[in-house]
């Protein structure tokens, strides 16, 4: 079965039922599904056609971890730079940085 049967739906069912995912389950993913993942990401478009992908797979819990507090430093660094300090210091409503200042990477 190619990849792209493997993700065969109709377009608008999609579009009409997708919703934003911000919380992940620890489950592990089969590297066949990795593989399927990757592969349509390949196929999205990007700024003047130019694929300028680079894809980084962590399976290892430890290194995700490791990954994840390495985020959360150069995250917050950018964040002092717009004078950020704390998680107080954000609206709750802006749900974009309280969503990326949550990001586990677990």
């Amino acid at each position: 079965m190619s990849h792209a049967d493997r993700l065969s739906a109709p377009l608008g069912e999609i579009m009409y039922s997708m919703r934003a995912i911000r919380r992940l389950k620890p489950d592990p993913v089969a590297i066949e599904d990795i593989v399927t993942i990757l592969d349509a990401a390949r196929q999205a478009p990007s700024g003047s056609n130019r694929q300028p992908w680079h894809f980084l797979v962590v399976r290892d819990a430890d290194q995700r971890a490791k990954l994840g507090a390495i985020y959360r430093e150069a995250w917050w660094a950018k964040r002092r730079d717009e004078g950020f300090h704390k998680p107080e210091d954000f609206d709750p409503n802006d749900k974009v940085r309280m969503a990326a200042m949550r990001l586990p990477l677990r």
